[in-house]
């Protein structure tokens, strides 16, 4: 097993860090994620959200122990 993450625990981190009631009253219509490094399983992250225009956010995943950024 090489314990690393797969795309669906980058997505939920994205997804957390929006919050719920942010998704309750918006329909996701794209998803457009850069993946930068890798995360294991056993990594603690940070995530950042950034609202760019109108309906359209941005987010980031950071790896916490180096403060590297994972994806976006």
């Amino acid at each position: 097993m090489n314990r690393h993450v797969n795309s669906v625990r980058y997505i939920r981190w994205m997804v957390d860090a929006l919050g719920g009631q942010l998704l309750e009253s918006r329909q996701v219509r794209r998803i457009v994620i850069n993946f930068l490094d890798e995360a294991l399983l056993e990594d603690e992250v940070l995530t950042g959200v950034q609202k760019i225009s109108g309906d359209e956010y941005r987010c980031c995943v950071i790896r916490k122990k180096d403060s590297k950024p994972v994806c976006k």
